[in-house]
């Protein structure tokens, strides 16, 4: 018998030990059962792959310019493979699909026109590729237009019903196309770029904090069935701007980077890495691109490594707490009545609180972590406080004993760790 079952084993070939991705009902991925907390980036060449392998992340999503050599390369380093792509793109359908057939057709029309980089089919695509080592899924679409909805969710169909166990991805940048696209994927990852430099733009409303809080807000509840990921951007914001001295910095990564998660993201997958390497300017009327100094890429490399690190760090708490009502913050400075509401996220992971918080204002803000029974002389004396994340930019402070109390610099974000405290002696001694 056990003969036998070797002999099926090596029939079988690599799709028997394909590792097998689903979605969990709160959004989070696992991987063969086991939950995972995406950081990512986009790559095409070899080059650009093992450069941001070097920087620790778990993930990596590819294009149809991939071959042989990243899969492998990839998968040796211990990244999960979002393999691609075939895809319908926002420039519009590929030329031969029609766009007014229906049913059988469509998918008909997809197979025959659809082609990656290297003019593979979607079923060559797959079948070179889709069972490869650590690969979890396939990009069959890069915002599509609202026109291509049928197609796309034909496209979902192809991918899905050649590799079941895994996950199909589509990514859009338009919140008003994204409930119309729940059909078409298992993951959609939201991809707006909100650092545009010292550009004063003439649509500045479309990049400002609030209004990418409130894009994600609209995408995460949209997608609450499935799963939404967050696509921080890597190219430099010069690119917008054209001053070449616009580059990333820390601090905004990081502030994309809460926001999404504040917003209920369940993965992170930055785009795209070969933007990260240059700047830009204005040279006779047109974008130049200079690529950035050996000094200026370690810095950003750098940079990096601190941030794929602190979100790693974070991989529990995001996959497996759960949001939770039972800590209220009452953000008390500046000002008599404090600022307002300031966004922010308590998850419980087994009995311990994490707040997560973004303060996207040019000044301090100060807050006090309470029970939800806000009434009960108890309220403002049940926890103690850690910080996790964002040393840089918060700082803890108690006003009385079991009061958590806490700063955040002007744009800081970070993570406090509240635990309970034992409210008996203090009841027995009465």
């Amino acid at each position: 018998m056990k003969k036998l079952f070797i002999v099926f084993m090596l029939l079988a070939g690599v799709a028997a030990f394909a590792e097998k991705a689903m979605v969990r009902g709160d959004g989070t991925l696992l991987v063969d059962g086991k939950p995972v907390f995406p950081i990512g980036y986009r790559a095409e060449s070899l080059a650009d792959v093992k450069e941001g392998a070097s920087v620790g992340f778990n993930l990596v999503m590819g294009s149809g310019e991939w071959e042989e050599l990243q899969y492998d390369y990839s998968a040796a380093k211990g990244m999960w493979i979002i393999g691609g792509d075939c895809y319908l793109h926002f420039h519009g359908a590929h030329d031969g699909i029609d766009l007014h057939a229906r049913e059988d057709a469509v998918i008909s029309n997809f197979l025959k026109a659809t082609r990656d980089q290297h003019q593979r089919t979607v079923p060559e695509a797959l079948e070179k590729f889709g069972n490869k080592d650590r690969v979890i899924g396939w990009i069959i679409s890069d915002e599509p237009e609202a026109k291509l909805t049928e197609v796309a969710e034909a496209a979902y169909e192809v991918a899905k019903g050649y590799m079941p166990e895994k996950l199909v991805f589509s990514i859009s940048c338009d919140v008003r196309w994204l409930p119309g696209y729940l059909n078409s994927a298992d993951v959609m990852i939201f991809d707006r770029y909100l650092l545009q430099g010292s550009k004063e733009n003439a649509e500045s409303f479309y990049h400002t904090d609030n209004t990418m809080s409130d894009y994600l807000d609209f995408a995460c509840k949209k997608w609450e069935s499935k799963s939404l990921w967050y696509m921080p951007q890597l190219y430099q914001p010069s690119y917008f701007s054209l001053q070449p001295d616009d580059l990333l910095e820390k601090r905004d990564l990081r502030a994309q980077c809460y926001t999404a998660i504040i917003a209920g993201a369940k993965g992170l997958l930055f785009y795209t890495w070969d933007a990260l390497k240059l700047t830009y300017k204005s040279a006779n009327g047109k974008k130049k691109e200079i690529p950035l100094s050996a000094e200026q890429t370690r810095q950003q490399l750098d940079m990096l490594r601190e941030i794929v690190a602190e979100f790693k760090s974070l991989n529990d708490v995001l996959c497996d707490g759960r949001p939770s009502r039972e800590v209220m913050v009452n953000w008390t400075a500046p000002g008599i009545r404090g600022p307002g509401s300031i966004r922010h996220r308590i998850l419980d992971f087994y009995g311990t609180y994490y707040l997560i918080v973004h303060n996207p204002l040019p000044f301090a803000v100060t807050g006090i972590a309470l029970n939800a029974d806000v009434n009960h002389a108890n309220s403002s004396r049940n926890f103690t406080g850690k910080l996790i994340a964002g040393q840089e930019d918060i700082t803890l402070s108690r006003r009385k004993e079991g009061m958590v109390q806490f700063t955040i610099q002007p744009h800081g974000c970070g993570v406090i760790e509240l635990k309970r405290l034992n409210i008996i002696p203090r009841y027995m001694e009465k």
